[in-house]
């Protein structure tokens, strides 16, 4: 799914896997660097489940990297 934010921004998100226990997709945000984020549903009694939400996302270390989204996003 692809859309445009108020600000002219391109977002998509895209499913990468899905199966009975859950989802995980691939955002990218305003033609960023993509991360992933999904759900698990595991039902850990007859009378519940457990629903857990997970994001991973690659956290820039280099300071030229840094620099260079920054300068990008304005």
């Amino acid at each position: 799914m692809m859309w445009t934010d108020i600000k002219g921004g391109r977002n998509q998100l895209r499913v990468t896997e899905s199966n009975d226990k859950g989802i995980i997709t691939e955002i990218k945000i305003n033609n960023q660097i993509p991360f992933t984020s999904g759900f698990s549903v595991e039902q850990k009694y007859a009378d519940s489940v457990q629903v857990v939400w997970f994001v991973i996302e690659k956290l820039r270390w280099y300071p030229w990297e840094k620099y260079t989204v920054s300068c990008l996003a304005e």
